[in-house]
């Protein structure tokens, strides 16, 4: 069953700044790919909702209703709800994910 995939307004301005990121750090057609890449990856949980994990920074403190799936370097957190899927961060696995995710997550 497809479920209806939203972008929270954090896990939009995510994607932005990784795009610009790797825009002006690598090459406009290296920010394309990751772009397209991103999207899909989040687009696909539409079928696979439950496909993810508990993020182990969320387990261990038994905070379970979020979900992960990883795409290149990145981390897609999400959290489905009421028959829809809500993304709310899309995060570099090379940062400090557990202070992200306590700040945004359990605020």
């Amino acid at each position: 069953m497809r479920i209806p995939v939203f972008l929270l307004k954090d896990a939009e301005d995510d994607i932005y700044d990784i795009y610009t990121f790797a825009a002006t750090s690598n090459s406009q057609e290296r920010a394309d790919k990751l772009f397209k890449s991103l999207r899909e990856t989040c687009e696909s949980l539409a079928d696979f909702p439950l496909k993810g994990h508990v993020p182990p920074e969320l387990e261990r403190v038994a905070v379970f209703e979020y979900r992960e799936v990883r795409c290149a370097n990145y981390r897609i957190i999400y959290k489905v709800h009421n028959e829809s899927l809500f993304i709310h961060c899309v995060l570099d696995s090379r940062r400090n994910i557990q202070e992200i995710l306590h700040k945004r997550l359990l605020r």
